[in-house]
């Protein structure tokens, strides 16, 4: 939802820098704003595959208690004003203080999943280092799926009708995840067919 429109996140951006007296050029702001939303995308793909789950967590802590500090600077800040953080770009808008607490509270939930977590890694430990995929090779994967839809993005937006601009993103977007998904399916599905035999010799 961000990704849709880049200029929107690009002024989001701009906005933020200006809390510590930075203000990035047009130039600046969209190519950060586009990291971003690439980097948003690779986490949330990240996520599909929970056989790397303890490898992952610490990447996503880190945004939520990055974006957490952020959004209280913009609270507390003189510099700071009532408007919306741009998490879910133009279709849901927060104030300050919704968007902070909205963070807090999904920190919370991630550390809540970390602690259920660890009692589902203790009770089933051998099997899922039986199975678990390439941290490496998945990262990769998701790097270059996430790519598709902002690219998508900075190349067509303004440049074709807003309905047909909108489509053609959602199907891009579903299409990468599609791909992550069937890499994970299919990788499993290749690691359960080699560990078989060993199993049945077991």
């Amino acid at each position: 939802m961000k990704g849709i429109n880049l200029q929107s996140t690009a002024q989001t951006v701009r906005y933020y820098f200006g809390l510590f007296g930075y203000n990035p050029d047009t130039v600046e702001a969209y190519a950060t704003g586009f990291v971003i939303c690439a980097l948003e995308i690779w986490m949330g793909m990240l996520a599909i595959n929970t056989t790397i789950y303890r490898q992952t967590y610490p990447i996503h802590m880190l945004a939520f208690v990055v974006f957490s500090i952020l959004t209280y600077i913009n609270l507390v800040s003189p510099l700071g004003i009532h408007m919306s953080c741009g998490c879910f770009g133009e279709i849901i808008h927060f104030d300050a203080m919704e968007t902070f607490v909205k963070n807090i509270v999904l920190l919370c939930m991630l550390v809540l999943l970390e602690i259920l977590s660890r009692v589902d890694v203790n009770c089933h430990r051998d099997e899922r280092k039986k199975k678990s995929l390439s941290l490496k090779s998945y990262t990769l994967i998701c790097g270059m799926a996430s790519l598709l839809p902002i690219t998508l993005s900075a190349i067509l937006m303004d440049k074709i009708k807003v309905n047909v601009y909108v489509i053609l993103y959602i199907i891009v977007s579903v299409i990468s995840v599609f791909i992550v998904k069937m890499y994970v399916i299919l990788r499993l599905r290749a690691m359960d067919k080699i560990q078989s035999p060993y199993q049945i010799i077991n």
